[in-house]
C-alpha cells in the first residue's frame, strides 16, 4: 500500500501513483491476457483526499490469479483563520490603556491548520499617542497556503475626545458708590460667569479672586486669571471685575 502525506502537492502524488501502478505485475502463464484496468488517478484539488484500491487480475488458459493493494492520500484540514471581535475603546483613554489594548486585540488574531501556511499579513501599527486624538485602525487579516487564501478582518477604535474649552465673562465695571448689596450681586453673576467644557478629566486649577470687605465709598479691582487643567493641557481666560 502506498500512504502519502495530507499535504502532498500534485508532482508528488502523481510520481508515487505512476510508481504504484507500475509495481503491479505478472510472469508465466499459458496465454496470459491483458492485466485488469488501473483505477484513474483523480485529478489534483489541494488538500483533497484520495483513495485507490487496484485489484489487479490477469487470466490465463488454467484460470485468474489477483492481487490487490490501495493508494491514499488524506485530506488535509483546511486552512483557517480567527479574528477577534472590534475594540472600540473610551475617547479620553491614556497612552498605555490604548497601548494594552492595541497588544491584545493583536494577539487575538490567529490561523491554523492548511498545508505550509505563510506568514500572515502585516498588522497596522498603533499610531504616536496625542491626547485625545482617534484613532482609527483596520486589521486585514490574511494567511496563504498552497490551497489558498483565507481572511477576515477587525477594527480598533478610540473616538476623538471633545477638546476642553474654558469661558471668562465680560468685565465688570460698576459706578462709584454702588450699594454693597449691588456690589455683591454683580459680583457673584461674575463669578458664575466663569465656565469650562469638555476635555478628559478635568478640574479647575485657579484660585478664585475674593471679594474685599465693603468699605463705602472704597475702590475694587479684581482680576480673576481662570484655568483648567486636563489630561491634554491647560486652557485658560482673564476678565476684570473694577
Amino acid at each position: 500500500p502506498v500512504n502519502l502525506a495530507a499535504c502532498d502537492d500534485a508532482a508528488t502524488i502523481l510520481s508515487a501513483y505512476n510508481a504504484w501502478v507500475a509495481g503491479f505485475s505478472f510472469s508465466n502463464g499459458t496465454n496470459p491476457g491483458t492485466p485488469s484496468a488501473a483505477p484513474a488517478l483523480p485529478a489534483f484539488e489541494c488538500g483533497a483526499a484520495v483513495s485507490l484500491t487496484y485489484n489487479y487480475a490477469v487470466t490465463d488458459d488454467c484460470g485468474t490469479q489477483m492481487c490487490s493493494s490501495t493508494f491514499n492520500v488524506p485530506a488535509s484540514t483546511p486552512l483557517s483563520v480567527s479574528c477577534p471581535a472590534p475594540v472600540t475603546l473610551d475617547a479620553c483613554d491614556d497612552a498605555a490603556t490604548i497601548l494594552s489594548a492595541y497588544n491584545a486585540w493583536i494577539n487575538g488574531f490567529s490561523n491554523s491548520n492548511g498545508c505550509n501556511a505563510g506568514a500572515a499579513s502585516a498588522a497596522p501599527a498603533l499610531p504616536a499617542f496625542a491626547c485625545g486624538e482617534a484613532v482609527s485602525l483596520t486589521y486585514a487579516y490574511s494567511v496563504t497556503d498552497d490551497c489558498g487564501t483565507q481572511s477576515c478582518t477587525s477594527t480598533f477604535d478610540v473616538p476623538v475626545s471633545t477638546p476642553l474649552s474654558v469661558s471668562c465673562p465680560a468685565a465688570v465695571i460698576l459706578p462709584a458708590g454702588t450699594t454693597q448689596g449691588d456690589i455683591l450681586t454683580a459680583y457673584n453673576a461674575w463669578i458664575n460667569g466663569f465656565s469650562y467644557d469638555g476635555g478628559c478629566s478635568p478640574s479647575e486649577t485657579s484660585n478664585t479672586p475674593q471679594l474685599p470687605s465693603f468699605e463705602c465709598g472704597g475702590g475694587i479691582a479684581l482680576t480673576y486669571n481662570y484655568a483648567v487643567s486636563d489630561d491634554c493641557g491647560t486652557e485658560s481666560c482673564t476678565s476684570t471685575f473694577n
